[in-house]
């Protein structure tokens, strides 16, 4: 897969302590278990696989002499909610939009794009499980289209995985552990040959670090670290230098933002945890802006 990026705008967190190499153990085996992603060349016209964005995140990515910026909303419906019971289901809205030869001045401007160039829209089902009192494990599956409004090329996105978090509290900190596995696949209409996306995250948070109030609500500081491990290498195109390959890349930064989830406009819309991290690996870096509403 083709993946290029200057800076990405996604959700985000990460957590917790001992019991760490318990969860990852598990993950580990069941990623040993998965599909291995297998390296496909893209065709020259398409600089940028929109196809994965609704995995990969939204911001502003760069291909040779492109850019396009990604716009990804994800929101969930609970059919079925797991707090009373072992195990709940919700619908996710995987979309995102794309605007090609995006500059981050025009938003400074107020200038903003006309023209939709990418579209995906993968909505799936998810069936959070209850495996403990602080670790909940979330199998799902996803299926949509995605296009490219320039090539008028039209692909059939599939993906499956789980992810996982859990939480522990020790005295004013709070530790959390967030995890998740990937396999995409993406069912392509035209001749070329299909790509797979594979991964593996673990981000890790600690909460608590610095405590301040806002509107009467308590909100904290955290500290966020984070790996990706891509099932093969990915090639990623940097500006103004050579493609580079890597097989896994890694993540520092801080998040703030509410304590407890809290809710605004009638409870219609959680109030997000707001961060700033650098990502790099092996020849590669860039920065984030995250807005996430994981709590």
């Amino acid at each position: 897969m083709r993946e290029t990026y200057v800076r990405t705008v996604s959700g985000l967190t990460m957590a917790a302590p001992r019991f760490v190499a318990r969860v990852l153990g598990c993950l580990l085996v069941c990623a040993a278990s998965g599909p291995i992603m297998a390296q496909a060349t893209a065709p020259e016209a398409d600089p940028l696989n929109h196809a994965y964005s609704v995995y990969v995140g939204g911001g502003i990515y760069v291909s040779e002499n492109r850019s396009v910026f990604i716009f990804r909303i994800a929101p969930r419906i609970k059919i079925l909610s797991e707090k009373d019971r072992k195990f709940g289901v919700r619908l996710r809205f995987n979309m995102t939009l794309g605007f090609y030869d995006f500059d981050p001045k025009d938003l400074i401007e107020l200038e903003f794009p006309d023209r939709l160039g990418t579209f995906a829209f993968v909505p799936g089902v998810e069936f959070p499980v209850n495996i403990y009192d602080n670790w909940v494990l979330t199998p799902f599956f996803d299926v949509g289209p995605a296009t490219d409004t320039e090539f008028q090329d039209v692909n059939v996105v599939v993906g499956a995985g789980f992810r996982s978090r859990a939480d522990w509290h020790h005295s004013r900190f709070t530790f959390l552990l967030w995890n998740e596995l990937i396999y995409a696949k993406n069912l392509q209409t035209k001749e070329y040959a299909s790509e797979d996306y594979s991964l593996l995250r673990c981000d890790f948070e600690t909460r608590g670090i610095a405590r301040y109030r806002l509107a009467k609500q308590p909100f904290d500081f955290g500290l966020l670290l984070g790996t990706d491990w891509f099932f093969d290498t990915i090639i990623v195109n940097v500006p103004f230098d050579q493609p580079k390959e890597i097989g896994a890349r890694y993540e520092v930064g801080f998040t703030t933002g509410p304590s407890e989830p809290w809710h605004q406009l009638k409870k219609m819309v959680k109030v997000p945890r707001l961060g700033l991290s650098y990502r790099f690996g092996q020849g590669t870096s860039s920065v984030r802006f995250l807005i996430s509403a994981r709590y």
